[in-house]
């Protein structure tokens, strides 16, 4: 029994690095875009920032709020993807000490506790900010 429990934990385990490494990875590459699309329009310089400005700054604005709002989205869906594997180690855990009959240690997570999912958000804003600053002030 221990043996199963065992591998069933090292199931969630995997399925929690796996979610959280795609987390990272469409994080890294949102802040990646907007960051790349900054320094392109700072190399293009004032005038042709101003002439870009003048046709498509509802569009950027439009855009920016959509991947932030994408990502956000996405956030919380993946959250919930890795509270479920959080979910299943701690009942691996847990039955896997009680085999050893060792004390079971318990813990409640939220969604809403995780701190990497607002840090993350916090980051995309800033570059998203950071991005409509450049364009509308270039």
């Amino acid at each position: 029994q221990f043996d199963a429990w065992e591998s069933l934990r090292d199931h969630a385990w995997r399925e929690f690095e796996e979610k959280s490494s795609v987390k990272w990875r469409l994080s890294f590459g949102i802040w990646a875009a907007l960051l790349a699309s900054s320094g392109a329009l700072i190399a293009a310089g004032g005038t042709a920032a101003a002439t870009i400005r003048q046709h498509v700054t509802l569009c950027a604005v439009v855009l920016v709020a959509f991947v932030v709002l994408v990502h956000g989205a996405f956030l919380y869906w993946i959250q919930t993807k890795l509270q479920g594997a959080r979910t299943y180690l701690d009942e691996a855990h847990a039955e896997m000490r009680k085999l050893l009959k060792a004390s079971n240690q318990s813990h409640e997570r939220s969604i809403w506790k995780q701190l990497p999912m607002y840090a993350e958000f916090v980051i995309t804003l800033s570059v998203a900010g950071l991005f409509l600053v450049v364009f509308n002030y270039l």
